[in-house]
């Protein structure tokens, strides 16, 4: 996956590359064309001022033959006055005025300043020797100002020569500053076009290095990120160290991670024993696991090996009547609900559901469903709502079984409360008669007359506390709710314990303060009866009982009525503390025949407290005593 190609380049460094070469580029080009522009101005520069020198040389010497004109017609004319005129003067004033400017641009140029220092003083010397051949002439001298003019034709001769060949010189210099222009601006004109097409090629060049180094990369992890995000297998491979590479690298290896969840998420769907559905707002099946696919005598050997995946659909649940082609077909993918469902059943469970969606919260309920062999199963169904997903998630557990062990369980009941209570009680009312003083009996017969009658009398009990527990466990038995206060339960309790507390020299003393709430006053004095009964039976003679009344609060502010009953017996096992509301729990085996228990009491306590919508509890230290207590909500 790596190299040392472009994919080796960071990200960072790819965008430096297309920032730094055009710019480095571009200042490499515009140094250069400046520098073209630096000669072209330079040689220009040159070309002006050598035409300025050569103009200034070309009108010193005119202003030289000028006055050497008037120096010779003043000659000719033999005039007594050789003074200089007032024209020679001006002449000269100008020729100064020249010689100035020459010198001025003879030391602006260090090639030819030697040259133009001779030629300015050449000029300065013919310039005296003209003005000491006037004084001359002027002093009558003659002799001496023909040497002086002899002298300056010497010097003339010499000067000319000089600027004629500086001419020559300077001409050529033109000729050659007129090519190095040309020259110049052809370079120019040809860095300007190439610079042109430098720039598109290199512009092509860098975008197709990023093209190729990053965009068609991009677009492999584009696709790669688009397949992930179905379900699929990442297809295009990204090489590379860089971001992109790294990035494509983590896909492959999240799309193994995902893989490996999605076979172990399956692997417990399907080993799941509840059946599992999804359901999208179509009300279709989109997927389920095994367990479904039995439940419904749908085929296992296709569909469920798709995988148990996120589905997708529109809002809103839909009204789907029509079983359409799904059903019947084998298999549960895309079948609807309606064909799911006994006829009977459907607008019900079509409300749980759109309850399930509006109150954003789990919803429990049964059903019959019909399986695609055409059986109607007893179910139980827990339904939630993704919104995410826009899909009903159902876990569907098959209670054919808890029915029929109800079913077991109402017949059993039925048989207790006819087949066995109707010949006891009829046996109980003989045993009664008999044992009446219209019969004169041996002692001995009514001895064994009394046994049978407390017999009778537990076994009625013990059936009369069966099918009170089972009509409170199956909601048949109705609460006659009203004001209660603690203290009036507390007093028709202890009428029901007063012989046996005697007995056993025990003492009941109820503390605390006493509290109103509503209920079922004879259920609650059941409850305080069974509890006061179970604790007289495990204290030793001569102890105390404690009965509290307290308000409590929770942290939700819910306020509870408590009442708690402690005893001083001989405490209960903590091993024994979870057990001790269930049926036919005893806390030693032997106590349901010395104690005459039947291991009924406490669990008809918990069904009666928690049909008032509390809660019962103990806490218990072996050697020392119990608390039984029960809370019920004041509100």
């Amino acid at each position: 996956m790596g190299g040392t190609g472009v994919g080796s380049l960071k990200i960072p460094h790819k965008v430096l590359i297309l920032v730094t070469v055009p710019v480095v580029f571009e200042i490499g080009l515009v140094t250069y064309i400046a520098g073209l522009f630096e000669k072209v101005e330079q040689s220009r520069i040159t070309a002006v001022k050598q035409r300025e020198m050569s103009n200034r040389l070309c009108a010193i010497m005119s202003l030289h033959v000028r006055r050497i004109t008037e120096v010779m017609v003043r000659k000719l004319a033999s005039r007594e006055d050789m003074m200089e005129t007032a024209s020679e003067r001006d002449i000269r004033k100008k020729i100064g005025a020249e010689l100035a400017v020459l010198d001025a641009l003879a030391r602006s140029s260090s090639d030819d300043a030697v040259i133009y220092r001779d030629m300015s003083d050449s000029f300065r010397k013919i310039d005296m020797q003209f003005t000491d051949a006037a004084a001359a002439y002027a002093a009558g001298q003659s002799g001496r100002a023909s040497l002086i003019w002899a002298g300056a034709q010497k010097d003339i001769n010499r000067l000319l020569a000089m600027t004629e060949k500086l001419t020559t010189e300077q001409q050529e210099a033109q000729r050659r500053s007129s090519i190095e222009y040309a020259e110049y601006d052809w370079q120019l004109r040809t860095a300007l076009n190439l610079s042109l097409v430098l720039s598109g090629a290199l512009a092509f060049g860098l975008a197709a290095y990023f093209n190729f180094s990053t965009t068609n990369r991009l677009k492999k992890l584009m696709k790669n990120t688009i397949s992930l995000s179905v379900g699929k297998a990442p297809i295009e491979t990204v090489a590379g160290d860089d971001e992109l590479g790294q990035i494509d690298r983590l896909f492959h290896k999240m799309y193994g991670d995902l893989t490996a969840l999605r076979q172990r998420e399956r692997a417990l769907l399907d080993n799941a024993a509840e059946a599992i559905i999804s359901i999208n707002t179509d009300l279709k099946v989109c997927e389920f696991n095994q367990a479904a696919a039995r439940l419904f005598g749908a085929c296992d050997d296709d569909e469920s090996a798709e995988g148990f995946q996120l589905s997708h659909g529109r809002t809103g649940l839909g009204d789907e009547r029509n079983p359409g082609s799904g059903a019947g077909s084998g298999g549960l993918n895309n079948l609807r609900l309606v064909s799911l469902l006994a006829e009977d059943q459907f607008d019900a469970v079509i409300n749980r559901f759109e309850a399930a969606e509006a109150e954003d919260r789990e919803i429990r309920f049964e059903t019959r469903i019909k399986t695609l062999q055409g059986d109607l199963v007893d179910t139980s169904w827990s339904v939630t709502y993704s919104r995410e997903q826009m899909s009903l998630y159902c876990v569907i557990q098959d209670i054919r079984a808890r029915k029929e062990l109800e079913r077991l369980k109402t017949d059993f009941v039925n048989m207790l409360s006819h087949d066995l209570r109707t010949p006891l009680n009829a046996v109980q009312a003989s045993l009664e008669i008999a044992s009446s003083e219209h019969f004169q009996l041996p002692s001995e017969v009514k001895v064994y007359i009394d046994r049978a009658q407390s017999n009778l009398g537990l076994s009625l009990s013990l059936i009369n506390q069966l099918l009170e527990i089972e009509k409170m466990e199956s909601g048949i038995v109705s609460l006659s709710l009203d004001g209660v206060s603690s203290a009036e339960i507390f007093s028709k309790a202890c009428l029901a314990v007063v012989s046996l507390a005697e007995t056993k020299k025990v003492s009941i003393k109820r503390t605390g303060q006493n509290l109103d709430f509503v209920g079922d006053a004879d259920r609650l004095v059941q409850v305080m009866i069974n509890l006061l009964g179970n604790a007289l039976k495990f204290s030793p003679n001569g102890s105390k009982i404690t009965v509290r009344d307290e308000l409590r609060h929770d942290v939700g502010g819910q306020d509870w009525a408590r009442i708690s009953i402690t005893d001083q017996g001989r405490g209960i096992p903590a091993s024994k503390l979870g057990q001790i509301f269930d049926r036919f729990q005893q806390v030693e085996p032997q106590d349901a025949r010395e104690r005459a228990g039947s291991g009924l009491g406490l669990a008809i306590c918990k069904a009666i407290v928690e049909a008032h919508g509390g809660r019962i509890g103990v806490s218990s230290s072996e050697g020392i005593g119990s608390t039984f207590w029960f809370e019920l909500p004041l509100d």
